[in-house]
């Protein structure tokens, strides 16, 4: 009877401890200023429900969505799912995804692309939010938010012109509308 009891205790262990290790992780996204962030890894199944292809390049990232807006988790995989389908056929796998659900305010969960810093060359809300993230977060980093306005485009994404350029950290970040 004792002898059965510890496999069992020791699974309880072995599941606090990770769970601990898991809100240890992402308590750095509250740290950063994100009120009321959860987030979770994909599954590669979710990702590609027929199996994960073995392409040459790989990709890791982080999709956030913002409460308050249409998306929603599920409408946050397909869109990752579409965009799996894209850079599988530029022979790109997506690696590790992190999914993170954040609450944001208003003004932050909708980019206007007309209106950008001089200094910066992003809207405020692109700076802020890009430079709230954590350190160690696998970019690109994709934020699902309820719009995108001045620009004919649904998304719009701040990227280095080449791999030796600034470090800021709105670079690699992509902003996607919902509609």
């Amino acid at each position: 009877m004792r002898g059965s009891r510890r496999p069992a205790q020791l699974l309880l262990l072995a599941a606090v401890a990770l769970a601990g290790a898991a809100a240890e992780e992402f308590s750095s996204w509250r740290d950063s200023g994100f009120p009321r962030a959860e987030h979770r890894w994909l599954r590669p199944r979710e990702v590609y429900p027929r199996g994960a292809p073995r392409l040459p390049y790989r990709l890791d990232a982080t999709v956030i969505y913002a409460r308050g807006t249409s998306w929603t988790q599920a409408r946050a995989v397909r869109q990752i799912r579409r965009t799996a389908a894209i850079f599988e056929a530029c022979g790109i796998e997506l690696g590790r995804i992190r999914l993170a659900r954040l609450s944001l305010a208003p003004d932050q969960r909708r980019i206007d692309a007309s209106v950008t810093d001089p200094d910066l060359g992003v809207p405020a809300a692109v700076a802020e939010l890009s430079a709230m993230l954590p350190s160690g977060t696998p970019y690109p980093a994709a934020f699902l938010i309820a719009g995108v306005t001045g620009t004919e485009s649904l998304a719009i994404s701040y990227r280095a012109l080449d791999e030796a350029g600034p470090g800021s950290p709105h670079f690699n970040t992509a902003w996607i509308g919902y509609r």
